[in-house]
């Protein structure tokens, strides 16, 4: 829908319109200065010519839309303090002054920040103004109509009161219209409240009955949280699940967390409102107070529950949207309806339903349970779609992830991203031969992929040809992949057969051992088809991994190195020689964030990278050290072409500190005669640095590493200043591999064999896991274009049940992209948007 107008960009920027719809030209040089809101209006032209605003319904393509309707999108430019009009029928946008050079719109006030246009009686459009802290009548027409001469400006209404003599403005974020269309909210955070004013009174002073200022003012103070409250949670994820074709043991459910609420501050923020028409209601998006406020509008007073407000988020908000009533499972009777915010805190997007209760849609174990996992984006924008689930559109036949029929959250990030969560989609029967558990739908094959969604996960783009994830591993020493031996004799690495995978896991690969009267033994690494398997042969499961689709987008790659590094450890820092040890000292740096604890599992290695030789002389003279060394020993490679080390391992770890054991683990062999010597090994290795901080890097010690490819699966939080590991029991425990014992975590377990007797993997060694059948999610990144990507803030989402397209508003240089969801594009021409 809409994302607080306090947190839009302050960024504007003067494009050129090239056009709206798939026939358009390049046209006017219209310009639009920080575009930020958009409303629509449907307009008439009559016979004398002129351009009648008549209700938005009318533009429907099913009831009564004829050649010469048009709708129109009006837009805030708020830079400049107007409203721009744009014909989405013929992709024009309308220049109210053609004797004037450029593109001129109607002036409202100063920095508008909402725009309203009433469904049913469209010939008046209501602009709230966050500079001037006003409220504009405007005759629509004025807008839409290059021939109109009219006063286009019919009232001003200052917001504010009048307080111990002195004027409060509102400064005015946001408006919406009250169902019935007889009444005007206006979120007020500068008042800590609502403002309400009844669209009668507007009209009267419209007709000169009532002077400007003494229009009546209804205000709605928004109360806070007197005292504690516990947050309301559900136990178990959502019923609403289809996965055709991909019989998944169901991974177990997480559930909120019951946790006591307490409120930082006792004065309301409201910046964002959504209308909860089947309540009466509005509900208020608060940036200060852990709570979504809902305002009575018949009574207008806010809804309590026990003396507080009705829903409690436990984190401050700055957007709201709400969902239809969906089915609570296909085909089921029950139906619920949910409530979309995004944290003001997390920037992430928290679920809960109409009757306050939080929802544990999340249960791949990647953040909150109550939170749609969008792999950690930053949401700027929310809006429910609901195209062909309610009212008049066409049927279209065709049916896959990027067609859209149904209920659809999208969410527009930070990244200029749009990404889409299912809520329900009317596709499933066509997108499933069956959807029931008594009729499972067949397996799926090339010939028949199957489709997976769930509701309040991101949307899958993909399909599937397999009925299981297909992992392929496969060996490489420094990036040269080679074949997995064919013996488990220990004298080479290799994988181990596995007894078989634990429940919420299957089998991911398979291995498959020619028989003797197919040729020579060998072992190969394949996934058959279903239906197809490779002619005598035998299997054993060598991996399994999560069968949760989420689950193995977020993590679809994976790699066991052996003493590996630990991705975002790499920093500088002071070495010293403390009691019976070494101190590495980092400031600013966090080693429990990035996984790493005290103990036997980690090394420190020092990268020793030889300084300027007028810097090595000064410091030399300075602390009188004379002794010649062969600084390149440190970086050049050894005989066996491995990387020179010099690492001693970690025994304590605090957030900034790690304490070291004084003999190191690992030297280059041209010091190798100074393992028992560090004094002097870290004399000769700060002469090379000159005296500088070393450069440090952690890696396992005596491990493989067990990593993505850009984060170590291992958790550490800190209590006090200690870096503490999860217990064992924990899903996102140990994050390294000891060779002969089973390694396990969320997402993947496998067994690495160990080598006979003391021998050791070589440096660089790794085993890949790959997913062949990893899913892609559904996203529209709005700021790609032909000439490349643009810097783009969408700072308002609204979608159009007329003509059930979605509408992106970009301030920051794409101005207004209307978006089809029949089916979704991957990017936005530059020919269809209205810049």
């Amino acid at each position: 829908m809409k994302t607080s107008w306090l947190c839009g960009a302050l960024l504007s920027q003067v494009c050129w319109f090239v056009g709206c719809g798939s026939q358009a030209q390049p046209l006017n040089p219209a310009s639009f200065l920080r575009p930020e809101r958009v409303a629509f209006a449907c307009v008439r032209t009559d016979k004398a010519g002129e351009q009648v605003p008549v209700p938005l319904e009318q533009c429907s393509p099913c009831t009564g839309h004829t050649r010469e309707h048009s709708m129109f999108a009006l837009v805030t430019q708020t830079t400049r303090g107007e409203i721009a009009a744009a014909d989405l029928s013929t992709g024009r946008v309308i220049d109210t002054q053609s004797t004037i050079p450029g593109a001129t719109f109607v002036a409202v006030g100063d920095a508008p920040s909402a725009v309203v246009v009433p469904p049913l009686d469209g010939r008046r459009t209501y602009v709230a103004s966050f500079g001037s802290s006003d409220l504009r009548v405007l005759d629509t027409r004025s807008l839409v109509d290059k021939a109109f001469t009219g006063r286009a400006t019919l009232a001003v209404i200052p917001l504010g009161f009048l307080t111990d003599g002195r004027w409060d403005e509102a400064e005015p974020v946001d408006m919406v219209l009250s169902p019935d269309e007889t009444r005007l909210v206006i979120a007020a955070p500068r008042l800590h409240g609502l403002i309400v004013i009844e669209i009668a009174d507007l009209d009267r002073v419209v007709s000169g009955e009532l002077h400007a200022g003494d229009a009546p003012l209804a205000f709605v103070a928004l109360g806070g949280l007197t005292a504690d409250a516990t947050l309301t949670t559900a136990t178990g994820s959502d019923r609403y699940q289809v996965s055709c074709g991909l019989n998944v043991p169901p991974r177990p459910s997480e559930s909120v967390n019951e946790r006591v609420v307490s409120a930082s501050s006792d004065e309301a923020q409201p910046v964002a409102l959504t209308v909860d028409a089947a309540n009466n209601r509005v509900l208020v998006a608060d940036a200060s107070l852990p709570v979504i406020h809902a305002v009575d509008l018949a009574t207008l007073t806010e809804t309590l529950h026990a003396g507080r407000p009705y829903f409690v988020t436990g984190t401050p908000t700055l957007d709201v949207v709400m969902s239809p009533a969906v089915p609570a499972s296909p085909g089921d009777a029950a139906f619920e309806r949910y409530i979309y915010a995004i944290d003001a805190e997390r920037r992430d997007v928290l679920v809960l339903n109409d009757r306050g209760v939080m929802q544990s849609v999340n249960t791949a174990g990647n953040g909150r349970p109550d939170r749609i996992d969008f792999a950690g984006a930053s949401i700027l924008s929310l809006e429910v779609i609901e195209p062909r689930y309610q009212g008049c559109a066409p049927v279209v036949s065709l049916a896959g992830p990027r067609y859209l029929h149904g209920v659809f959250l999208a969410a527009a990030g930070l990244d200029g991203r749009i990404r889409i969560a299912d809520v329900y989609d009317l596709d499933a029967p066509a997108r499933c031969e069956s959807t029931s558990a008594d009729s499972p739908a067949p397996a799926c094959s090339i010939g028949a992929p199957c489709a997976v969604f769930h509701r309040h996960r991101p949307r899958i783009a993909s399909t599937f040809s397999s009925p299981l994830p297909c992992a392929i591993p496969a060996l490489s020493v420094r990036n040269d992949f080679v074949s997995l031996p064919v013996d488990n004799s220990g004298e080479t690495p290799s994988l181990m057969a596995l007894a078989g995978c634990s429940e919420g896991k299957a089998v991911a690969h398979q291995q498959v051992t020619t028989t003797p009267a197919m040729g020579t033994p060998a072992v190969t690494f394949a996934c058959p088809l279903v239906g197809m398997p490779p002619m005598n042969t035998t299997f054993e499961t060598v991996a399994c991994v999560n069968a949760d689709p989420w689950a193995m987008g977020a993590q679809f790659e994976w790699l066991a190195v052996w003493e590996g590094e630990l991705p975002g450890t790499q920093s500088s820092g002071a070495l010293r020689e403390v009691d019976n040890g070494l101190e590495l000292q980092a400031d600013g740096f966090d080693f429990c964030s990035v996984g790493v604890e005290g103990g036997l599992k980690y090394a420190v290695e020092l990268l020793i990278l030889p300084a300027d030789r007028s810097l090595v002389d000064a410091y030399d003279e300075q602390v009188g050290f004379s002794e010649k060394v062969d600084c390149d020993a440190f970086v050049e490679p050894e005989a066996d072409g491995t990387r020179p080390r010099l690492a001693f391992q970690v025994s304590g770890a605090t957030a900034n500190t790690l304490t070291l054991d004084v003999k190191p683990v690992d030297v280059p062999a041209a010091f190798a005669a100074d393992i028992d010597d560090t004094p002097t090994l870290l004399a000769r290795a700060r002469h090379c640095v000159a005296g500088q901080r070393f450069a440090f890097t952690v890696r396992s010690n005596g491990r493989y590493t067990v990593r993505t490819r850009t984060t170590f699966s291992h958790r550490v939080s800190r209590e006090g200043n200690e870096c503490v590991a999860p217990p064992e029991s924990s899903v996102l425990r140990d994050g390294q591999a000891v060779p002969g014992s089973l390694y396990e975590n969320d997402s993947i377990a496998f067994q690495i064999a160990p080598l006979m007797g003391d021998a050791e993997p070589v440096q660089g060694l790794a085993f890949t896991f790959g997913l062949s059948t990893a899913p892609s999610f559904l996203t529209l990144n709005a700021g790609a274009t032909a000439a490349g990507t643009r810097s783009t803030v969408l700072s308002e989402l609204r979608y159009n049940p007329i003509d059930t397209r979605l509408y992106a508003v970009d301030s920051a240089s794409r101005g207004l992209m209307p978006i089809s969801l029949s089916p979704l594009p991957s990017e936005v021409s530059t020919r269809t948007t209205f810049q």
